[in-house]
């Protein structure tokens, strides 16, 4: 448990591996709380006022933590071309599905379980 903090409630038995185990099989961060983790990388790294798309409904949570110049958007209710940043959950997968063109810069994770990832999107990039 003390390895997982904060996010001790990714905890999984070791019937099923543990939180290794349960990565990409069972949910782990499903409530996204790796976002705050995600946002001290974006306020120590993101030019001022960029653009950040989140793929994954609780954008408030990164929203709450980010710098007041940064522009959080939701995935669901933007044209999100041309964003020099994306937030993604790991809960269905979305790293993975989304943003392939995005380069990785940052992974927020305990116990070798990705819980989000932050991509640098190409200039013109449209993820879906």
């Amino acid at each position: 448990m003390i390895q997982l903090h904060p996010y001790e409630y990714i905890y999984y038995n070791s019937f099923i591996g543990g939180a290794k185990g349960a990565f990409r099989n069972f949910e782990t961060d499903y409530w996204d709380t790796s976002f705050k983790d995600a946002a001290q990388y974006l306020n120590a790294n993101a030019p001022y006022h960029s653009r950040v798309v989140v793929f994954d409904l609780p954008i408030h949570i990164l929203d709450a933590y980010t710098r007041p110049d940064l522009q959080i958007y939701n995935n669901e209710k933007t044209h999100y071309a041309n964003f020099p940043y994306a937030v993604l959950s790991t809960r269905l997968n979305l790293d993975e599905s989304s943003c392939p063109n995005g380069q990785v810069v940052a992974t927020i994770s305990r116990d070798d379980v990705i819980l989000a990832v932050i991509k640098k999107l190409p200039a013109g990039t449209h993820c879906e």
